[in-house]
């Protein structure tokens, strides 16, 4: 899957540029991929796919009714850390993402929610990376969902004979 999610990224097809927002409650559409910028500026098929639960992945593009766009910052943050007896408190400085999820319904062509996730961090406490991604995903999982009928003009090709399995790409119905 990941494969061709990029090459529908490469050819321009994912995800959609420039759309309006809906103004509604947040919702999915259909089942999920996540893109994100993991390793660079790039949008890419995310790795956080993986924590969706088997319901919510797709098998073929032509089943995604909902992108998220993970887009990564990074932070520093610093932290005082108690100490023990007999010790003096000691600074510390650690770098931690935030993300923010853009969700976007293919059907409508809208942008159908935001949400940033960035972790507390306390006094004596560096924020948990696993803190926010658990709590992404948990976010996602349990948005209410609506039916989805693919566009006319999203196109499931034949199957995928290196794959052995149907796959699909994301082209304008010409």
């Amino acid at each position: 899957m990941a494969r061709h999610v990029d090459a529908a990224i490469a050819a321009g097809n994912l995800p959609p540029h420039d759309l309006p927002s809906s103004r509604g409650k947040a919702f999915l559409r259909g089942k999920v991929i996540i893109l994100s910028n993991d390793d660079d500026e790039s949008m890419k098929y995310s790795w956080l796919n993986s924590r969706l639960s088997p319901v919510l992945r797709p098998h073929t593009l032509a089943e995604a009714g909902t992108i998220v766009v993970a887009r990564r910052k990074q932070k520093i943050v610093f932290s005082v850390l108690a100490p023990q007896p007999g010790e003096h408190f000691a600074e510390r400085s650690d770098f931690y993402n935030t993300y923010t999820l853009t969700l976007i319904d293919l059907q409508r062509n809208v942008v159908a929610a935001d949400r940033t996730f960035d972790a507390k961090a306390s006094r004596f406490m560096p924020p948990h990376e696993e803190d926010i991604l658990a709590a992404m995903i948990s976010w996602i999982e349990h948005l209410p969902r609506r039916s989805y009928t693919p566009p006319a003009n999203t196109r499931i090709p034949e199957s995928d004979t290196s794959a052995g399995r149907q796959t699909a790409h994301l082209s304008s119905g010409q």
